[in-house]
């Protein structure tokens, strides 16, 4: 059982800013760079304003949303892995913070910067716990061409799990088109079922931007038949107003822009609707993302677009600390029940750290211990007659063995306790003579996670993958074609040691 979507925004919070959200888009509109773009977006009823600026009425934004698919799957090569999104009983997804460059040491906070052997390292603990549910690439490589990171990055997910796998924020259309054939040949799904093999992100520039490489590759996503994320990112008091409600009616501006742009090129597009939303630091002018603003943010966002019926992703699992300490905990823990309590489709930020420049392997399993008490924290607890026995407590009182002996007891002692993996359950002696803390708990589950063999691939899929790599650099104009193979093997050889 779960209970229903908790929200901290009052309904006429939520109507203003729905009010501004329209205005937005009516009176100040979105520059749109790419003009095939535009042309797509005119012709669904969008009308042209000064410097390639798109005013879009708010009936064309409710045209798009209601041809959005309200269930759809995301396909796992691991057919029980798939998840469902749009499921009328409302469930959380969760997922990693996507293209890290840093990886980071959870005790000094040092970096250094990240290879394919730490993306390969990340995805396979990600498979081994409990969430993620949907693994992302949490580091980006410096080592290749840029424009070919996310391609050879999903396929060294591929290799390490049978979870559904995705991509982190794509700009190009070339990068769109290799991905597609790479989750084609690797997971393949059944569009007639509403199943997709991929889902992509698209981020609109802040203030109301669709730059002219993320509106094509968002066109040419759609027309591809791929899911579609759409991640704005403003800072209020920087890129959007400094009130936080009014740069959530941005931000729901940008993404609905996304929405319109996506359904224009394909009706029918599964899409998802983000929020990145986070203020800035008045001294320094830097975006703070571990406080709880950026939660909150969230929640307005989450039921503003249900509204449409649309699902949204969004982060609640993030933090500025240097190191996983005290700070670390409370502004995840804090930050990742505040984003549940909304009941959006996903949850991203696992293996954050370092306000979004790093990453770090212990914190996804300390991540996957927080959202397992949220979720607990989250769910109905039972109040039907077996749980509120009155003839079982008597029996209890009256006996010698007391509630240890009642059936009652077996049944509900495990569920009635959040089953925790990290936490300290022993005596004072035992903690003097050994015990460990959290994240020596969790470096623990990470050394046995990198321990195991990774999933694989299908035989003769790593000889697609690198054809395909390579007919991508070709077309991207690249005078180097890494070889994915060799790449691969590396990752099998060395992940295992990769650790923070």
């Amino acid at each position: 059982m779960r209970v229903s979507e908790i929200c901290l925004w009052p309904e006429s919070a939520l109507d203003a800013i729905e009010q501004m959200t329209r205005e937005v888009l009516h009176r100040v509109g979105v520059k749109v760079l790419s003009t095939a773009a535009r042309d797509l977006m005119t012709a669904v009823g969008c009308t042209l304003l000064a410097d390639d600026r798109l005013a879009i009425p708010w009936e064309v934004v409710e045209r798009a949303a209601e041809s959005a698919p309200r269930r759809f799957a995301l396909a796992a090569r691991g057919e029980a892995r798939s998840l469902t999104v749009g499921a009328e009983e409302p469930l959380t997804w969760t997922h990693p913070l996507g293209g890290a460059p840093y990886v980071c040491d959870a005790d000094t906070g040092e970096q250094r910067r990240a290879d394919f052997a730490d993306v390969a390292a990340a995805a396979r603990v990600q498979h081994h716990l409990q969430r993620p549910d949907l693994v992302t690439p949490l580091f980006m490589p410096g080592s290749v061409p840029g424009d070919l990171e996310p391609l050879i990055s999903y396929v060294v997910c591929l290799q390490e799990t049978d979870k559904c796998v995705t991509g982190p924020a794509l700009w190009s259309a070339e990068q769109v088109r290799g991905v597609c054939r790479l989750a084609e040949a690797a997971v393949g799904a059944d569009r007639e079922q509403d199943g997709y093999a991929v889902n992509l992100a698209f981020s609109p520039l802040s203030p109301l931007t669709l730059a002219s490489g993320v509106a094509d590759a968002l066109v040419e996503a759609a027309r591809l038949g791929a899911s579609c994320v759409i991640l704005p990112c403003p800072i209020a008091g920087t890129t959007g107003p400094a009130p936080i409600a009014a740069s959530v009616a941005q931000q729901t501006a940008e993404a609905l822009a996304g929405v319109v742009l996506a359904q224009a090129a394909r009706p029918g597009t599964p899409v998802i609707c983000g929020s990145r939303l986070m203020p800035c630091d008045s001294h320094t002018g830097a975006a703070v993302m571990g406080g709880p603003e950026l939660a909150r943010a969230a929640q307005a966002a989450t039921f503003l677009v249900r509204r449409l019926g649309l699902p949204s992703d969004v982060y609640g699992l993030s933090t500025d600390s240097r190191v996983v300490d005290a700070q670390f905990g409370w502004e995840r823990a804090i930050g990742a029940l505040l984003a549940a309590m909304a009941r959006p489709a996903f949850v991203s930020g696992m293996g954050f750290m370092q306000s979004g420049v790093g990453g770090c392997l212990e914190a996804l399993v300390i991540d996957d211990e927080i959202f397992r008490w949220v979720e607990w924290s989250l769910e109905e607890r039972p109040v039907d007659d077996r749980a509120l026995d009155v003839d079982e407590l008597e029996r209890a009182v009256s006996s010698r063995k007391g509630f240890l002996g009642l059936r009652q007891t077996r049944t509900f002692m495990r569920t009635e306790k959040v089953q925790s993996h990290l936490a300290y359950r022993g005596t004072q002696e035992e903690w003097l003579t050994g015990g460990a803390g959290a994240l020596d708990r969790a470096r623990g589950t990470v050394i046995e996670a990198l321990d195991r063999d990774p999933v694989g691939l299908d035989d003769g899929f790593a000889g697609t993958a690198h054809a395909i790599v390579a007919d991508s650099a070709r077309r991207m104009g690249l005078d180097e074609e890494p070889d994915l193979v060799a790449i691969l093997a590396a990752c099998q050889e060395t992940s295992g040691t990769s650790v923070g």
